[in-house]
C-alpha cells in the first residue's frame, strides 16, 4: 500500500498519517474488523510521530474517534500520554482532559483497581473523619486485604460490579474527579516545564517541511542550537525526534547529517561491543 510506504519513509509527518488514517476510514468502515483494525493504526501513529512538537491534531483525531466509539476508558488512556508528551498545545489538552473527566462517572474512565484503591481511600477518609468528629456512625470498614466490594468468595468479577455500582453519593463522585484530575497535573505541570524550555526554539522554526529554497542562515542558527540543547538536556528518543525533523527541513545541509552520526554512531557502536561482550 502506498500510504504504508509512505509513514515508513516519512514517519514523523503527522499530514500523512492524518491522510493515511481518513483513507483507512473511507475504505474499510464497513470490513467486520475495521474497529480494532483502525484503533491499532492510531496507535501506531502516535506511537511513531506523537513526539512532534505540533501533533496534537494527531492526537485528537484519535480522542475523537474513541468518542465516537463511546469508549471513555480508552480516552482516558490516551491522553495519560499525551499529557506525558512535549506538544504545541498541551495545556489545552489538560483543559480538555479536565472536561473529559467533568462529563463522565469516574468508574467509566479509570481502570477498575485504580477506581477501587481512589475509592478505598476516600471511604478510609470519611471514616477516620466521621470517627474524629463523632457526630456520624462510620460509612464501613474497609479491608486492608482487599478493596471494598471484592471479598474471595464472591465469583470473579461480582465484587468489581457490586463495588461500583455503590458509588452514587454526589460528595464522594465530586472527591474523586478531583483525586484523578489532581494525579494527572503533576505529569502535566513536569510536560509543561519542559514545553516551555523547548517553546523559543519551536517558535523559531519557520520551514519545519522540505524545500528546495535555500534556508536563511538565523534558521540554521536555531535548529543547530535547539539540537545542541536537546542533546544536553533532552532524553535518547526525544534527540532522535528532533534529529528526524531536522534532517527533513534541512536535508541539503551536510552539517547536520554529520552531526546526526556522531551523536549515533558512538551509541551503535557501544551497543555492538555490548553485544559482543555478551557472547563471549
Amino acid at each position: 500500500m502506498i500510504y504504508e510506504r509512505g509513514v515508513r519513509e516519512i514517519h514523523m509527518s503527522i499530514d500523512l498519517w492524518m491522510h493515511f488514517i481518513n483513507f483507512f476510514k473511507e475504505v474499510h468502515i464497513n470490513e467486520d474488523n475495521f474497529v480494532e483494525r483502525l484503533r491499532d493504526l492510531y496507535a501506531r501513529a502516535v506511537e511513531i510521530a506523537g513526539a512532534e512538537y505540533k501533533s496534537d491534531r494527531l492526537w485528537e483525531s484519535y480522542i475523537a474517534w474513541e468518542r465516537e466509539q463511546n469508549n471513555p476508558h480508552n480516552i482516558t488512556l490516551i491522553y495519560d500520554r499525551m499529557l506525558a508528551t512535549v506538544t504545541q498545545h498541551l495545556i489545552g489538552n489538560f483543559k480538555k482532559f479536565e472536561d473529559h473527566v467533568k462529563v463522565f462517572h469516574p468508574r467509566d474512565i479509570l481502570e477498575i483497581d485504580e477506581f477501587l484503591t481512589l475509592r478505598a481511600q476516600i471511604i478510609k477518609t470519611k471514616n477516620i473523619s466521621a470517627e474524629h468528629d463523632d457526630t456520624s456512625a462510620p460509612l464501613g470498614e474497609v479491608d486492608q486485604e482487599a478493596p471494598p466490594g471484592l471479598e474471595a468468595e464472591e465469583p470473579p468479577g461480582t465484587g468489581v460490579t457490586n463495588a461500583a455500582s455503590e458509588l452514587v453519593d454526589e460528595e464522594e463522585i465530586q472527591q474523586l474527579k478531583k483525586i484523578i484530575v489532581d494525579a494527572r497535573k503533576v505529569m502535566f505541570e513536569k510536560t509543561k516545564e519542559e514545553a516551555l524550555k523547548r517553546k523559543p526554539f519551536e517558535d523559531q522554526i519557520k520551514r519545519p517541511y522540505f524545500h528546495v529554497k535555500p534556508l536563511e542562515r538565523n534558521q540554521l542558527q536555531v535548529w543547530t542550537d535547539y539540537l545542541d540543547f536537546e542533546i544536553k538536556n533532552g532524553s535518547h528518543e526525544r534527540v532522535l525526534v528532533l534529529f528526524e525533523r531536522c534532517v527533513i527541513a534541512c536535508a541539503l545541509y551536510e552539517e547536520f547529517w554529520i552531526k546526526v552520526r556522531c551523536f549515533v554512531f558512538p551509541q551503535v557502536m557501544a551497543r555492538a561491543e555490548q553485544f559482543c561482550n555478551a557472547l563471549r
